[in-house]
């Protein structure tokens, strides 16, 4: 039976993998959805911006592949720890076929006093089969 796969749904997925992750020491990085840096209390974080859903083929007006792209921004009190936790987003999300197609530069951010990169991943959802396709 086919299932639509909504941006809801992928949201769900993400925040599931990523917050599970133990960056440093044994302990859980904070995770969130919400792209709002005034509220982070606790580093370091992963903040994950909601997914853009894009419609890549129909059959019949009913979507049956979609391409997802969302951007996951790390911050961390150092650059190597920035560069750790991207490491670990890549490899988690990896196993569900995300691909990173972008990484920013890690930059200071001032109001913070804290290291961030941006990444952004990608990943196609295939409604026939109910699974998530490599992005070749």
């Amino acid at each position: 039976m086919m299932k639509e796969f909504t941006i809801k749904d992928m949201s769900a997925l993400l925040y599931e993998k990523l917050s599970k992750l133990k960056d440093f020491e044994d302990k859980q990085t904070e995770t969130t959805l919400d792209t709002s840096q005034e509220k982070i209390t606790t580093f370091p974080c992963r903040l994950i911006n909601p997914p853009l859903e894009f419609i890549e083929k129909t059959q019949n007006a009913i979507p049956i592949r979609k391409k997802f792209q969302t951007k996951v921004e790390h911050i961390a009190i150092s650059q190597a720890d920035v560069i750790e936790m991207a490491n670990n987003t890549d490899l988690e999300l990896r196993k569900i076929h995300f691909v990173k197609t972008l990484s920013e530069s890690i930059i200071y951010d001032e109001k913070l006093q804290k290291y961030k990169q941006s990444n952004t991943y990608e990943v196609r959802y295939n409604m026939i089969f109910n699974t998530f396709e490599f992005i070749k």
